[in-house]
């Protein structure tokens, strides 16, 4: 029995070690967010999201793929002379990939159209198309394979509808060629958040109802059901009278339905994470809300096989960085529920600035992977996409702690929502821009914590960018150690000794590229990126 029991633990070491686990930054000196992240076939990952650092226009989207450490296998951004956004991605059976999300096309466009591409397993694009009617906005959010070996699109449109904002569901072939277009929705502001097709085929939305009671804005979740033609089945609404969303949904074994999303109505204050679980018609079946005092939201939901459930979002009340910034500041959170919604753990991620998580999902290991944005360790009023690698319990080494959020069972009201169904938009192909870039790729873990010891403001590192000397102002400072690292970690320089006054450092040999200046002195450090 004893070795038993010790081959067991052997086995969990090394299964745990097998877990790779890091923070990675990739952008340039402007503003990125990574949007989806996905493992690829053979165990890489693809990460996708905008850019306005690098492309055509004022935004241009962007896909990066790297090898199970999260290193730049290679970075691509697609777009034309305006504004191009990738909000999901996808692998495709051919293993290409396919990026949705909105772009103004043909340049001079009043309003954004819906927009897909499609490249193959280099980035090199394929197809690009858009979907609207000039002069309105039309977008997707999420894409999905299907059954027949096609794709399904889900977003909002203008261009077709009962309201102002309908919920918008394209199905198309492999090939990107429409096979149908479909519009749900009321007189009211409605938004398709996330899209599932079900055991029977079916189509499964969720998403959010806007009214405007007295000018303010309020929100009902909604789920609606389609069979596999987009001919709507039935609509629900679900919340009170502040604000409820669903932002992701998902199908059980049993055929139920559990969306993961927000609510104000309930909970402990400002927005709670919300857990509704419903059957196959929509009749509610379970719901729970998890936070703390401030605001708590959820973008996406992971079922495990044992039904447990994982949410990622944001919060401004849980984690180290909101007792480092207060209200300016947000984390990255990771949530751990068994299927009854007892809580199993919560894990927040980032330093005393914004760090925010827009999809999650579970990888081969047994981990998981976040995408999204930070400010932290990054140059001044400009954000990076992150992308956080983590182990089977959340833990990815560094910049994290746990929470413990308050659970809390919820009953919320539910209601027939009446949704019409209409058919028909416009589509066109359109020559989307692809060019090859060099994105910078950091490693998160290298960077200390934000200090906010106030004397940290007395250091300045200057010019930046840079081009022969890098120069540090120390304003009544004792600095001990100035180290400078590459991208890649790697240490370039280091002085130590008692640096009283300002010194400079002669950068002539130094290549073109993003470097990261430490001062350490008697009360903490400092960190500055700079690039030459």
């Amino acid at each position: 029995m004893k070795k038993n029991i010790a081959f067991i633990f052997i086995l969990m070491m090394k299964l745990s070690s097998a877990q790779n686990q890091f923070q990675h930054l990739y952008g340039g000196v402007n503003h990125e967010r990574g949007q989806t992240l996905l493992e690829t076939f053979n165990n890489r990952y693809l990460l996708n999201g905008a850019t306005t650092s690098y492309g055509q226009g004022s935004a241009d989207a962007m896909m990066i793929k790297t090898d199970n450490a999260g290193n730049t296998i290679w970075s691509k951004v697609y777009g034309l002379s305006d504004f191009d956004n990738s909000e999901f991605a996808i692998e495709a059976t051919d293993h290409g990939y396919i990026g949705v999300g909105r772009c103004v096309a043909p340049i001079g466009s009043v309003g954004t159209d819906a927009w897909i591409f499609k490249v193959d397993s280099n980035g090199v694009l394929l197809w690009s198309k858009n979907y609207g009617n000039n002069g309105v906005n039309d977008g997707f959010v999420q894409a999905i394979n299907t059954t027949d070996g096609g794709f399904a699109f889900i977003g909002n449109t203008r261009s077709l509808g009962a309201g102002s904002d309908d919920v918008f569901l394209v199905h198309t072939d492999a090939n990107g060629d429409t096979i149908f277009t479909r519009s749900y929705g009321s007189v009211q502001s409605e938004s398709g958040l996330s899209l599932i097709q079900t055991s029977n085929g079916d189509y499964a939305i969720c998403g959010r109802q806007q009214t405007f009671p007295g000018g303010i804005a309020q929100s009902d979740g909604f789920i609606l059901r389609t069979d596999g033609n987009g001919d709507l089945l039935w609509s629900k609404l679900y919340g009170d009278t502040l604000w409820e969303e669903f932002e992701s949904i998902r199908e059980l074994p049993n055929g139920d339905l559990v969306v993961a999303g927000s609510t104000v109505s309930f909970g402990q204050g400002g927005y709670d994470i919300l857990i509704v679980r419903v059957d196959n018609s929509g009749n509610l079946i379970s719901d729970f809300a998890y936070g703390g005092p401030k605001t708590d939201a959820a973008y996406n939901l992971i079922v495990n096989p044992d039904l447990s459930m994982v949410l990622s979002g944001y919060s401004e009340g849980l984690g180290y960085g909101h007792r480092m910034m207060g209200d300016d500041s947000t984390n990255i959170f990771l949530l751990k529920v068994e299927e009854n919604g007892a809580l199993d753990w919560m894990m927040t991620y980032g330093d005393g600035l914004q760090d925010e998580a827009f999809r999650s999902a579970k990888c081969s290991d047994g981990g998981y992977m976040i995408s999204g944005y930070t400010t932290n360790y990054t140059f001044s009023d400009s954000t990076q996409m992150l992308f956080i690698k983590t182990d089977s319990l959340g833990a990815s080494g560094c910049h994290e702690e746990l929470a413990s959020p308050i659970f809390s069972s919820v009953l919320i009201p539910n209601s027939i929502a009446g949704f019409t169904q209409a058919s028909g938009v416009n589509v066109a192909n359109i020559s989307t821009i692809e060019l090859t870039v060099n994105t910078a790729n950091n490693d998160a873990c290298l960077f200390s914590s934000v200090n906010q010891n106030a004397s940290v403001e007395l250091i300045s590192v200057y010019p930046n960018p840079f081009t022969n000397q890098i120069n540090l102002e120390l304003k009544g400072i004792i600095a001990h150690s100035i180290s400078i690292y590459d991208v890649n970690g790697k240490m370039i320089l280091n002085k130590k000794g008692i640096f009283t006054n300002d010194v400079s450092f002669n950068t002539t040999e130094l290549s073109k590229g993003f470097y990261v200046v430490k001062i350490n002195y008697d009360s903490g450090q400092k960190i500055v990126k700079l690039i030459k």
